[in-house]
């Protein structure tokens, strides 16, 4: 059985990288600390890919040597890199120090060292953070002037990890993602904040929600992860948009995910908050590379995912 590290897996969509390769892959996923020191829903996501999935605690990005001996170790077929430090993402905020040591600086040690492994490839997840604002859906293609921090590192990630793709002639391939929602996500993200509020008839806060967003479903961003995974067999370095391509306007999806429950709309208080100034108005992916190379995104409406999540809830009493 061939075999991939993964890096983050107690995140959400590291949890469902490893859950979903770990069907027909032997599977090591990267934690930065003791399994037992994880709680919440970090804790959720690990309890239940436990035996399907091979822990490495205390991983730390920044030790050559540890990178070094894992790899040499394990010796992977592939190698998906998605760990990296998001915390305050959306914000000024954002720590540019710890980002560069996690997202960035690491990079030259994982290349080296998947290089002397002969590993076939790496796929390195990327951010929509990483476009320019604009009014248009986003090209691989576009040239990226980043407007918060954290894009700034994770588009130094894209460009540092082509240079590496390029001296260690690794296939590299980078998965620039949008939004992800599904099982296991985050309480204090948008769509489970209000869904739990919706079932608790809680009114839920929120701002005006008139920014255009381009949502994907989980189930359906794995499978890009497999594609990319396969494509490693071609050219060097490739970057491709993770995303539905379907836009949609934030109040929008919210009242149909109301409607959908049957919960009255005067729970969706759109005007207690203030939208902040900085904050995108439009991002939205254009997804034509992917669809017409593998054909694996595009038919999936968006109220299909929101209704399997909404399954998993009430089975699962989430």
């Amino acid at each position: 059985m061939k075999k991939i590290i993964i890096t983050g897996v107690s995140s959400f969509i590291g949890f469902h990288l490893a859950k979903f390769f770990s069907r027909n892959y032997k599977v090591y996923g990267t934690l930065s600390m003791k399994f037992n020191n994880y709680n919440d829903i970090n804790k959720l996501r690990l309890n239940s890919i436990v035996g399907s999935v091979t822990f490495i605690e205390d991983f730390n990005l920044m030790n050559h040597n540890d990178i070094k001996k894992t790899i040499s170790n394990i010796k992977p077929d592939y190698f998906i890199h998605h760990a990296g430090w998001s915390k305050s993402y959306s914000s000024f905020d954002y720590d540019l120090a710890k980002g560069f040591n996690t997202n960035v600086i690491p990079l030259s040690f994982l290349f080296s060292s998947l290089k002397e492994s002969n590993c076939k490839g790496i796929i390195l997840t990327g951010s929509s953070a990483e476009y320019s604002d604009g009014e248009i859906p986003d090209l691989e293609t576009d040239i990226c002037y980043p407007s918060m921090p954290y894009g700034f590192v994770k588009l130094s990630q894209s460009i540092y990890a082509k240079q590496l793709s390029n001296q260690y002639n690794l296939p590299t391939r980078l998965a620039r993602v949008y939004i992800p929602f599904g099982p296991f996500d985050s309480p204090n993200k948008l769509l489970p904040y209000v869904i739990n509020n919706l079932y608790n008839d809680r009114p839920s806060k929120l701002s005006s929600c008139t920014q255009i967003r381009d949502f994907i479903y989980i189930d359906e961003l794995v499978k890009i992860y497999e594609f990319l995974l396969l494509d490693l067999t071609n050219q060097n370095f490739e970057i491709y948009n993770c995303a539905s391509g379907k836009p949609l306007q934030l109040i929008s999806l919210l009242k149909l995910i109301a409607e959908e429950i049957c919960k009255p709309l005067e729970l969706l208080d759109f005007s207690s908050i203030k939208t902040r100034e900085l904050d995108q108005k439009y991002s939205c992916a254009n997804n034509v590379k992917l669809k017409e190379k593998y054909n694996v995104i595009g038919d999936m409406d968006i109220m299909d995912g929101v209704k399997d999540y909404l399954n998993f809830i009430r089975k699962n009493n989430f």
